[in-house]
C-alpha cells in the first residue's frame, strides 16, 4: 500500500538511500512525505494544473519497497475508493487555513482546497500513467500496463498479440 500511495502522490523520496520508514513498537511507519504532491510548489508561478499532475508517470525502479510490494493493480480500486470518499467527506477541510498559502489564481483557502481536490481526483482517474506493476520498471520491454481491466483474459490476449506477435 505504501508503494501505491507514493505512486499516487508522486513521492520520489522513498529509496534505499533515504527510505523514510520508521519502525516503532514493532510497526513500520511511512514518514516524511515532503517530496509528495510536489505540484503545489509551482502554484505561485504557474497555478493549478490537474491534468499535468495526472499525466506525471511514476518510476518505481528505485523505490525501497518495490521488491516486496504486492501487485498494485488489484489494490487500486479499493484504495482509490478510500481516497475518493475522504475527498468527498471533507478531509481537506481539516487542513487549517493558515497552512494554505493564497496565490493570485487561488486567493483563499477554499480555492486552494478545490485545487488539491481536482488534482488528486484527476490523478485517480488516470492510473495507467502512474500505476505500473512494481517490478515492471526493472526492464520495460513495451508500453506500461497498469494491470486494470474488466476482462483479464481478453486483455492478456490483446497484449500477447501486440507485444509478442
Amino acid at each position: 500500500m505504501v508503494l501505491w500511495l507514493d505512486a499516487f502522490t508522486a513521492n520520489v523520496d522513498r529509496t534505499w538511500a533515504n527510505p523514510n520508514l520508521l519502525v516503532w513498537h514493532g510497526q513500520t511507519w511511512a514518514i516524511d512525505h515532503g517530496a509528495a504532491l510536489y505540484f503545489h510548489h509551482s502554484w505561485p508561478n504557474r497555478g493549478s494544473d490537474p491534468a499535468r499532475f495526472a499525466s506525471q508517470p511514476f518510476d518505481a525502479s528505485k523505490h525501497v519497497l518495490r521488491d516486496v510490494a504486492d501487485d498494485l493493480g488489484p489494490l487500486h480500486e479499493g484504495l482509490a475508493a478510500i481516497v475518493r470518499a475522504a475527498l468527498s467527506n471533507g478531509v481537506l477541510a481539516q487542513v487549517p487555513d493558515e497552512w494554505l498559502e493564497p496565490t493570485d489564481a487561488m486567493p483563499d483557502p477554499e480555492a486552494i482546497r478545490t485545487a488539491y481536490r481536482l488534482s488528486l481526483l484527476a490523478r485517480l482517474d488516470n492510473p495507467s500513467v502512474w500505476l505500473a506493476a512494481p517490478r515492471s520498471t526493472v526492464v520495460q520491454p513495451g508500453p506500461v500496463h497498469g494491470g486494470l481491466t474488466s476482462d483479464p483474459a481478453a486483455e492478456l490476449q490483446r497484449l500477447l498479440i501486440r507485444l509478442v506477435g
